[in-house]
């Protein structure tokens, strides 16, 4: 194996390692992580495929072709989901964003034809579209050739990210929301990549279909494709590095304030505060309606307070609520810190299983175990909520 394909297939299974894990995290916004993992996914696709054509193993091209144009045609408008998401916080998709497959169901409609087709026939224009004319897998069975799909599919690309760019740019150019460094540097750096490719990826194409050359000549630069394996790894290792950027919620909302890191990343000795609310806020009396009895329902079925190391951010999380709602609606609505909101909780349920037992349990070893880090922490929080010490209330 020449050092081409040892580097295309390593690149192929860390960027599916990579897209596998971030499927299944259950961490931070899981709207972004899904889209970067699909985004990946399309990359280590397309690797597999270079990899299967330099290799000329053309029975497992079959499959791989089938995929490809399908994945091709969904990573452009991935991509722009993602930087748009990413940008505005989004945790979710709208209908509208259904416009986005269009190209993708034309693409299935281009390829019925081949995917239908008896076997051996497939095989011999695989073989004639990769290796000599670009037109010829279009004769019979494409209605638009192959080689200009790649073109086609390079335009669409350009056009997702001229969108994205202008994203990112008002973002930057927008005083009033400023954001963190990390965001700024992850988002410059993943538009270049992707727009570096895209461009190449256009040249190349326009040349095939202008000197009539095989598409074959899309995968022959090995040079250029080492190189971009190369910087999707380094993307990768970034990521690992700089993990709080899978959590969203980076900008410094509210004329600069920076949300606190604490809500982004659990720490082990958490600050005992609020992130800012926006006060900007609108939100209908049936939603908040249905967001307070999702919050009353989770803390009585799941009690999440027990947990010392419980934030704002993965209580929105499991609720599937904004960060920004979540923080409004127990400072707005419920009127209460999100800490204190906790400690009502886990004094409430200290009560009830000392009661339930207490000769089984220690007050420090209960306080503990409803969530309390320390007794001092404990008896200051029960004072609080309930005017007496540990040691007055229950001796009364």
């Amino acid at each position: 194996m020449s050092f081409f394909e040892l580097t295309m297939l390593t690149g192929a299974f860390l960027l599916l390692a990579f897209a596998v894990q971030l499927f299944a995290y259950t961490r931070g916004n899981l709207l972004l992580n899904k889209l970067l993992a699909f985004i990946l996914l399309g990359r280590a696709i397309q690797d597999i495929f270079i990899l299967l054509i330099s290799l000329d193993i053309k029975d497992n091209i079959l499959f791989v072709i089938s995929i490809v144009p399908l994945i091709m045609f969904l990573v452009p408008p991935a991509i722009y989901l993602y930087i748009r998401s990413f940008v505005y916080d989004h945790s979710k998709l709208c209908r509208i964003d259904l416009i986005h497959l269009i190209p993708v169901i034309l693409v299935i409609i281009n390829y019925i034809p081949f995917l239908i087709s008896p076997l051996p026939l497939k095989l011999d224009l695989i073989n004639l579209g990769l290796r000599n004319s670009p037109l010829a897998m279009s004769k019979d069975l494409l209605l638009i050739p192959i080689s200009i799909q790649f073109m086609i599919r390079s335009i669409i690309l350009l056009g997702y990210l001229f969108f994205s760019w202008r994203i990112v740019i008002n973002l930057l150019s927008n005083v009033g929301r400023k954001i963190h460094s990390v965001e700024k540097y992850y988002l410059i750096f993943f538009l270049i990549l992707i727009t570096i490719q895209a461009f190449s990826s256009l040249v190349t194409s326009i040349y095939i279909i202008l000197h009539n050359q095989p598409i074959r000549l899309i995968f022959h630069n090995s040079g250029l494709m080492i190189l971009s394996t190369a910087l999707m790894l380094l993307f990768i290792l970034w990521i690992l590095r700089h993990p709080q950027v899978l959590y969203g919620n980076m900008i410094y909302r509210e004329h600069g304030v920076q949300i606190p890191a604490e809500i982004i990343i659990p720490v082990v000795n958490p600050v005992e505060s609020d992130p800012p609310t926006e006060t900007k806020i609108l939100l209908s009396d049936n939603q908040v309606a249905i967001y307070v009895k999702r919050l009353n329902n989770f803390m009585e079925a799941k009690k999440p307070f027990v947990n010392p190391e419980l934030n704002i951010q993965l209580l929105s999380n499991n609720l599937n609520i904004p960060l920004h709602h979540c923080s409004y609606l127990l400072n707005q609505i419920i009127n209460k810190s999100f800490r204190d909101y906790l400690n009502g909780y886990r004094v409430s349920y200290f009560i009830k299983l000392y009661n339930q037992n207490p000769a089984r349990y220690t007050i420090e070893a209960l306080a503990q175990e409803v969530g309390f880090r320390n007794r001092s922490t404990f008896n200051i929080v029960f004072k609080k909520e309930i005017g007496l010490t540990p040691s007055e209330y229950f001796n009364l």
